[in-house]
């Protein structure tokens, strides 16, 4: 899989034995400030990517506060969307805390039903 051409390359991953390549296009500029800060900060494009998409798929939510301003300030925000969200959210959490699950015990089902499911 080649990368779009001029996109910077923010994170890439091997899935299968294939390269799975997340990218996308950004300024020169952009791309230089982001380095430097990123290295000011003492992290790597990597690590970063990581710790973000992290802190949104584990619902983290500070991540989730900066997600909705940021959502807000895009005008990709929707009253209706934001209440499912929040619904859905709040039922997961309970049924994690109903069932005493940790985020490990989810993450080992998920691995479970992905092996059964040949994914």
């Amino acid at each position: 899989m080649s990368p779009v051409l001029g996109a910077r390359t923010w994170c890439s991953r091997i899935i299968d034995g294939k390269e799975v390549i997340i990218g996308f296009e950004e300024s020169d500029s952009t791309y230089a400030k982001l380095l430097i800060k990123l290295k000011h900060e003492g992290i790597t494009k990597r690590e970063f990517f990581r710790g973000v998409v992290g802190a949104f798929l584990e619902d983290n939510p500070s991540f989730l506060a900066y997600l909705l301003d940021f959502k807000k300030r895009k005008n990709l925000y929707t009253k209706t969307k934001q209440k499912i969200l929040d619904k859905e959210r709040k039922v997961s959490y309970n049924t994690e805390k109903q069932m005493g699950l940790s985020k490990d015990d989810v993450n080992e089902l998920f691995d479970m039903f992905d092996e059964e499911l040949g994914v």
